[in-house]
């Protein structure tokens, strides 16, 4: 009888801890996806975990550079130019024959000879994502989106890896599962194994749909007239309940720009579904700390990382303090802005636009604008970018301190 009870006990001892581990994985609501080059299983971490953005995978630019993940591709990295306002660098075959070049703030790529590609680089977690297959058929290298217990897998090779994919599927099983249980445990935010340490990496042994076309934009009836060219433009808006988002995204996509998303540290978990949609949508996330707890900025950012993470696989690495200052940790970028339309007073979305345009006018560098979330915002932006395009200004990207 006692060794039935015990054995009915462990029973719903393990049925229970099956149960708690599905459901904390569950609540997270997250895709996994691991990295392989080769045989080599990569780290897992959060933060150069590949992301799916408009159903394209891409993956760090590291994995194609020896001097960051070990595993020669055959690829180098090559930094070009990385300033406030612009970023370029290439993807470069050890033996020069090829070249890809991507313009981070113009989403552009183009090959050697300078002919464009369609292909782009997003950021995300401060640092350079690229496609991954669009990548890999470029140079040479075979790509495979594996489906596994254990999320996904990225695997990408170069034909002189010892397993084929099913193999490796069973080959690398277990260190996959470790990464992946350990990895889902920190994002329950209980105690960690070790499984972004180097020893789960397994034992190394002997279509892309196109970047969103440039919409033509033509001046409305509502533009001013004159002729003159403008400086580079970046945007950024404070998030609210969300009704305007679907609206701003479908702008910004038509007018092939990235922006940056300005989300309530005080209301991250609420808004879990708009920041993943913007982080599909290939833009830029960043933290907003509400008015009273910008004296202690650096402690709200840093919960407020662990909670993206938790529900999105992110970092910020830009914050936005709502009327004040405050201090911030190495590694964040404080978004000020010299247009602040979040603040105006405009009854309709037509008086926003004019009273944000005739801001932009008397600016004789760079302009940054914030903007609320709203329908008037999303009107206005409507009109914005029309203009924008007519006078040949550029939409940049918000720039970060992190790549």
């Amino acid at each position: 009888m006692i060794k039935r009870l015990l054995s009915a006990f462990c029973a719903a001892a393990l049925l229970f801890g099956m149960f708690y581990f599905v459901s904390a994985s569950g609540s997270v609501g997250v895709t996994v996806y691991q990295t392989a080059l080769n045989d080599l299983l990569i780290p897992l971490q959060a933060s150069t975990m590949p992301v799916s953005v408009g159903g394209v995978i891409y993956v760090p630019y590291t994995v194609f550079d020896r001097s960051k993940s070990s595993v020669d591709l055959g690829v180098y990295y090559q930094e070009v130019k990385i300033t406030s306002n612009a970023y370029t660098f290439s993807l470069n075959a050890q033996n020069n024959e090829k070249a890809v070049t991507f313009d981070v703030n113009m989403n552009t790529c183009k090959d050697k000879q300078d002919n464009a590609l369609s292909m782009r680089a997003v950021i995300r977690n401060g640092k350079a994502y690229v496609p991954a297959r669009a990548v890999c058929e470029y140079f040479g290298l075979q790509y495979a989106l594996l489906n596994s217990d254990f999320g996904y897998v990225v695997r990408i090779t170069t034909g002189r890896e010892a397993y084929d994919n099913n193999t490796f599927l069973v080959v690398a099983r277990p260190y996959m599962q470790t990464q992946y249980n350990n990895y889902i445990t920190s994002l329950s935010g209980e105690s960690s194994t070790g499984g972004d340490s180097a020893s789960t990496a397994a034992p190394a042994t002997t279509a892309p749909s196109s970047a969103p076309a440039q919409a033509s934009r033509q001046p409305t009836e509502s533009e001013p007239g004159e002729e003159e060219t403008g400086e580079d433009v970046s945007l950024a808006f404070l998030c609210g309940d969300g009704t305007a988002l679907d609206d701003i995204l479908d702008t910004l996509q038509q007018a092939n720009a990235c922006a940056l998303f300005l989300f309530p540290t005080d209301t991250l978990t609420e808004c879990a579904d708009q920041i993943r949609r913007v982080a599909r949508a290939g833009h830029i996330v960043g933290l907003s700390v509400p008015m009273g707890e910008t004296a202690n900025a650096a402690e709200v950012l840093r919960e407020g990382n662990e909670t993206l993470e938790k529900i999105a696989c992110l970092r910020a690495h830009t914050a936005y303090l709502s009327g004040g200052t405050g201090n911030l940790d190495n590694g964040w970028y404080l978004w000020t802005g010299n247009v602040d339309a979040a603040n105006v007073n405009a009854s309709t979305g037509l008086a926003l636009y004019q009273s944000i345009w005739q801001s932009v006018q008397q600016k004789k560098s760079a302009v940054s604008i914030l903007m609320s979330e709203n329908t008037r915002s999303a009107d206005a932006l409507k009109r914005l970018m029309n203009t924008l395009g007519s006078k040949e200004y550029q939409i940049v990207i918000p720039a970060e301190t992190v790549w």
